[in-house]
């Protein structure tokens, strides 16, 4: 909250109560009246499209589909905050696109053909220039100190200032925005594709495979490849797209997995792996969830360490077998009853009052039993519960309210069930 409040330079008190857009508004506002320039009262004139020409141009950020399975020797590339960087290197902001005064020599932006002012400096580059800045170096020094707290206070701050460059984006294409315009947010959509584009060349012209990118990351693949090679190609892409580009690691191996809806589809940003120091990464499974129970998180988390222990295809196999032993141990502890309540509970946002909603959802019904037991509820609010019936005011019970062993016992199991087969299943079909 003090990092918000520096960079945006409103008081720490204000900076609690607004939202980050807010933050992100008034730090452009600040450089605006620094340069005596006036905040315009309404935001700028729409320009309409005709269909053809807005489906050719806002097609977001490139994204190509990993193939589903186990891959060894793989490397995640990662462009340092790409959307911002590419705002403050081409200059992009409201005023900037399509400018009356760089018509016949401003910076052409593939695909789209609009143009970027060459004389003057947007508002939006000089609000994001600082906190851009600043989270890189935090970047930096997380990586240097050995201090756990002082890393934790890195990572937070640069937390803070992610958020900040986040919206600086979204808010480009807000219609409300003083200083955006639906054509900047295009431009920088653009820009992000073309960038994209040109780490796949690089890559493919050096002998890698790329098996997935998703418009800012890459995984790529080589044979025997060390860490070196990689930091080398990362080298080569950060000289020749001229943007910084971080090497997140090397996966010993990682799992992409497919759609549950459609088995037979790729999922972008749903996957687990192990660095080759061991440590894991996964994204889109059980364990990242907030409705995820505590007891599913842990079971899931523990066979994900184990499965880690693996070095070759044949002992992931055999540790995937084994992490079904560990799923019987946690299905055997909820059928005997040896689980706290706090391991069952879940989790979930109350998005409107609990007589709004038109379905029984679990978390609005646990809502109408803390109202009833003389608490009060607020829009917005977290509701943990556990499932004790089929339905009706018996489907879930808030936590507060339940009694140890007051559980229904099918749905956890289903739970469980669909956790082990998210990490296993396409291990021993592939294996």
């Amino acid at each position: 909250m003090i990092e918000v409040s520096r960079v945006a330079r409103i008081p720490i008190q204000d900076a609690a109560r607004y939202t980050i857009g807010s933050c992100m508004s008034s730090l452009q506002y600040y450089h605006a009246c620094r340069l005596g320039i006036l905040i315009p009262w309404k935001p700028s004139k729409t320009i309409y499209m005709d269909c053809w020409s807005l489906n050719r141009a806002d097609r977001g950020g490139l994204i190509l589909d990993a193939r589903t399975g186990v891959y060894w020797n793989v490397a995640e590339l990662d462009f340092k905050s790409l959307y911002p960087t590419l705002m403050l290197k081409h200059n992009i902001s409201g005023e900037t696109v399509n400018c009356e005064c760089c018509k016949d020599d401003g910076e052409i932006i593939p695909e789209l053909g609009y143009h970027v002012c060459k004389r003057w400096r947007g508002i939006v580059p000089r609000a994001i220039e600082l906190p851009l800045r600043k989270r890189m170096k935090y970047k930096e020094l997380i990586k240097e100190t050995r201090d756990v707290q002082l890393r934790t206070l890195y990572k937070s701050r640069s937390d803070a200032l992610k958020w900040i460059l986040v919206t600086a984006f979204g808010y480009l294409g807000y219609r409300n925005a003083k200083f955006g315009s639906r054509e900047a947010h295009l431009t920088v959509c653009a820009l992000a594709r073309e960038t994209l584009l040109k780490a796949v060349k690089i890559a493919e012209e050096n002998g890698f495979e790329v098996i997935h990118g998703i418009v800012d990351s890459l995984w790529v693949q080589k044979k025997d490849a060390d860490d070196q090679e990689y930091l080398e190609l990362a080298k080569k892409i950060e000289d020749e797209v001229g943007l910084p580009i971080s090497f997140e690691g090397r996966y010993r191996w990682i799992v992409f997995l497919p759609s549950r809806a459609h088995p037979g589809r790729p999922v972008n940003n749903r996957y687990f792996g192990v660095f080759m120091d061991g440590s894991l990464k996964y994204r889109g499974i059980e364990a990242r969830r907030r409705d995820t129970p505590p007891i599913v998180k842990k079971m899931q988390l523990e066979i994900l360490e184990k499965l880690a222990e693996a070095k070759d295809p044949e002992q992931l196999r055999e540790k995937a077998l084994e992490a079904i032993e560990i799923y019987r141990g946690y299905a055997r502890r909820l059928i005997l009853g040896d689980v706290s309540i706090e391991d069952l509970g879940i989790t979930q946002i109350l998005s409107m009052d609990p007589d709004d909603y038109v379905v029984e959802a679990r978390q609005a019904v646990a809502a109408k039993h803390l109202e009833r037991a003389g608490i009060r509820i607020v829009l917005g609010q977290a509701i943990t519960y556990v499932i004790a019936g089929a339905r009706g005011l018996c489907k879930t019970v808030p936590i507060q309210l339940v009694r140890e062993g007051s559980y229904r016992l099918e749905p956890y199991l289903s739970m469980l069930r669909k956790a082990v087969y998210t990490i296993v299943a396409l291990i021993l079909e592939k294996l």
